[in-house]
């Protein structure tokens, strides 16, 4: 009984472990239209507009964007998304007045459309998507 709970809970495990794409998938991947570091800041402050309590107090760190992909566990569906990767480090205010504190992000833009933001999870050191 033992070992199928083993057997069972390390098939799980290997289950929401996604699998990073081939070299050929890779080359021959639908990254869109390449993003310019210009509209790429527009694109993610304009996401943030929608979700920060005060938007306009928030700092921005954005990096150059550069070729990405996303890789969904099975579990999640076991999708694969390309595009231009921007990683973003933010800091703004809470409803208190008072900042929260840098986050990192990572945004995956395809042809001027956000398909998938992760964030960095502090405590576990894993990227998550974000809310």
């Amino acid at each position: 009984m033992k070992n199928i709970f083993l057997i069972f809970i390390f098939g799980w495990i290997l289950l929401g472990c996604a699998q990073p794409p081939t070299t050929a998938q890779l080359e021959s991947a639908n990254y869109g239209q390449e993003i310019g570091q210009e509209e790429a800041e527009k694109i993610i402050k304009l996401w943030f507009q929608k979700r920060l309590k005060d938007p306009y107090s928030a700092q921005y760190e954005f990096q150059k964007p550069y070729k990405g992909y996303v890789a969904q566990s099975p579990l999640m569906g076991g999708n694969t998304y390309y595009g231009y990767m921007c990683n973003v480090s933010v800091n703004a205010k809470n409803s208190y007045g008072g900042y929260t504190g840098i986050s990192e992000y990572k945004f995956l833009v395809n042809n001027g459309y956000i398909v998938s933001v992760l964030q960095l999870d502090a405590k576990l050191g894993n990227w998550l998507p974000a809310q």
